[in-house]
């Protein structure tokens, strides 16, 4: 088969070549030129028609009401045409290709649509989400992505820039230059909150997620279990059996799912952590400034904790939280503490109460002492301000034992807070009542494996050292679990040691007296001049005007009246005392003989009174108290000095 020759050739064999007509070739040339000539100037005044389109576009934008929005439209408009014109006139000098140009206008067209919208529907939105924030029924991922397109409603810094590079629109927040005007662009890697696409803030507007509220989230969980418990509840309200779910076989591996099913997701487990105090932000420096405004940035503010920053990725048409492992681990933590809390309240229903009762408000008490004595402990720990936890040994009764704490490390040297990674043990100074004496105690930080114990392991062996016996060390912690405490990482204690100080002004300690704080040296003469009633004085008191009650029952009245007249001076002055003694034992005796004395340490110091001598006067019991003290060997408060 012979080859088909092109129709350009010029040479096709020396013996069958004919002759060439150049005629033909010249006039197909020519053809094929124009042809091309012609294609590219249709598709030049095909993208010339398209720039107009687009500029004549550009000038039929939206009007708007506002004056400052208008401005912002008709600048935005006026630089794109001058993008278009630019990009135009580089196409037909050939330095930018036809198709790459209509990739930029159309980026042009779908910028200035999505920006209308925003236009268009931002001040519905904006009231529908403000109204649903204030009804506290969005989550604070929500309320994060709603305050960033709220934004845009202050119109007073924003411009609309067009990407050169292709042709996206921006609304930038502008920053101020130094005669206050908004002037400087910002810089996009640091402050990435300054840039938004219309297209991204359209999408944004459309994010719409619910607060779910953990605590109530895990009582749903726990409901069967407190179903089970009321149905077993007698007319008494006690019930007569009810095994702790949590020594089931199968409780781990429910607590497990349970805690799993809580924090399935990235905004679930973001749920959990932000009800916690995580807060979030695009940068660390965003989430700090968020920190600040909530808690303040003076010396007793509460700093800034790194680990509890959320980073929010906002690039795309919904915020994605970005959680590290740590914050996961952290997150389903939280769950699991506040599954043990749930699973505490449900079992105390076991023993069954009387809110009514003096039986119910005494249980109540001993419920808030325990928990109390545990968060004491706890708060020291890793506490946001360790040395004002520490501080508050000098005035918290909670405390009264305590004389000294230290870490020190293997060696048995102190070791500084910023050291705690150095730690070993914690060494505790503190009066034992149960020795009557002082006594110092170690808090291993390390098992004899030499691993970490954990923290709760650390609080409750501190709480040992405020004089509570081993066994009811997990009645306390039960207590502190069930008031939904948590507790702290340990990170380091500061040092701690009781400094020694004169008694002096506890008469003027406020204490509670019925439903008013009073002096305490005035309430101690409103009590003994019977100038203070309560439920039970009227009780002794009725028996005492009643004609009806036989001589012997009335003197038995009068007794118990003069008895729990002097058991409320008793509790405030000790309540006022002991604080100022700041960790040594103290206790006001009412001998049967009526002399009045008290109890400092291991020391007894008799006042010099009687309840009769006494006449009633708050003032003076007081006075005398400090004096006997500040005179006695034991005046030094906390360690006894005198004694070494």
């Amino acid at each position: 088969m012979a080859e088909k020759g092109n129709k350009y050739s010029v040479y096709q064999g020396l013996d069958t070549d004919p002759s060439i007509n150049w005629g033909t070739v010249a006039s197909t040339i020519s053809d094929q030129l124009t042809l091309l000539k012609e294609a590219k100037i249709q598709e030049r005044d095909a993208i010339d028609k398209a720039t107009q389109d687009q500029m004549d576009q550009l000038n039929k934008l939206p009007d708007v009401n506002d004056r400052s929005l208008s401005k912002i439209v008709l600048e935005a408009s006026d630089r794109s045409k001058e993008y278009l014109r630019r990009e135009m006139d580089l196409v037909k000098r050939g330095l930018r290709k036809p198709k790459d140009y209509s990739l930029f206008m159309q980026s042009q067209k779908n910028g200035y649509s999505d920006f209308g919208n925003v236009v268009k529907n931002w001040d519905k939105w904006n009231t529908a989400k403000q109204e649903a924030i204030t009804n506290g029924t969005q989550s604070d991922l929500d309320m994060f992505t709603a305050e960033d397109i709220e934004s845009f409603g202050n119109l007073k810094n924003k411009t609309v820039m067009t990407n050169p590079a292709n042709g996206q629109i921006q609304v930038v927040s502008m920053g101020l230059d130094k005669d206050l005007n908004y002037t400087v662009m910002p810089n996009a890697g640091k402050n990435p909150e300054a840039f938004a696409n219309p297209g991204s803030i359209n999408a944004r507007m459309r994010f719409d997620e619910k607060r779910k509220d953990t605590t109530a989230l895990v009582t749903a969980e726990t409901a069967e279990i407190a179903r089970i418990v009321e149905a077993g509840r007698a007319a008494n309200g006690v019930v007569t059996t009810m095994e702790d779910y949590r020594q089931s076989p199968s409780f781990d591996t429910w607590k497990r799912e349970t805690t799993a099913k809580l924090t399935s997701n990235v905004y679930d487990t973001t749920q959990v952590l932000t009800q916690s105090g995580y807060v979030l932000g695009r940068t660390e420096a965003e989430a700090r400034k968020k920190w600040e405004s909530q808690y303040g940035t003076g010396e007793d503010a509460k700093p800034f904790d790194a680990s509890k920053f959320i980073k929010v990725n906002m690039s795309g048409e919904k915020p994605v939280p970005q959680l590290s492992e740590s914050q996961v681990n952290a997150a389903k933590d939280i769950v699991g503490n506040k599954i043990e809390s749930q699973l505490d309240s449900i079992q105390s229903k076991t023993q069954g109460y009387d809110q009514n009762s003096s039986n119910a408000r005494n249980a109540k008490e001993e419920e808030d002492n325990k928990f109390g004595r545990v968060k004491a402990m706890n708060d020291i720990l890793s506490a946001d301000n360790s040395q004002d936890a520490i501080n508050r040994i000098d005035t918290d009764p909670t405390y009264e034992n305590v004389e000294s704490m230290q870490m020190v490390d293997a060696d048995g040297n102190n070791v500084g807070e910023k050291d705690w990674l150095k730690a070993k043990e914690i060494k505790i100074d503190y009066y034992d009542p149960k020795k009557g004496e002082m006594t110092q105690g170690t808090v291993r930080l390390f098992d004899d494996n030499g691993n970490k114990k954990s923290s709760d392991k650390i609080v409750m062996d501190m709480v040992e050292k405020l004089g509570i016996p081993t066994e009811q060390l997990e009645s306390y912690k039960r207590a502190f679990k069930k008031k939904k405490g948590t507790f702290n990482s340990f990170k380091g204690i500061a040092n701690y040691k009781r400094a020694g100080a004169e008694l002096v002004e506890t008469g003027t300690v406020q204490v509670d007296l019925g439903n008013k704080k009073v002096n305490v040296s005035q309430g101690v003469s409103n009590v003994l001049k019977e100038n203070f009633k309560d439920e039970n004085i009227d009780e002794f008191e009725a028996i005492l005007t009643d004609n009806t009650q036989t001589l012997e029952e009335k003197e038995l009245a009068e007794d118990k009246l003069d008895s729990y007249r002097w058991s409320l001076v008793t509790s405030m002055v000790n309540k006022a005392v002991k604080p100022k003694l700041r960790g040594k034992g103290f206790k006001l005796v009412v001998g049967e003989n009526g002399a009045l004395s008290i109890r400092v340490g291991t020391e007894d110091i008799d006042l010099g009174l009687t309840k009769g001598s006494l006449q009633n006067d708050g003032s003076l019991l007081m006075t005398t108290i400090e004096e006997k003290i500040n005179s006695s060997k034991n005046k030094t408060p906390g360690k006894y000095d005198n004694d070494e």
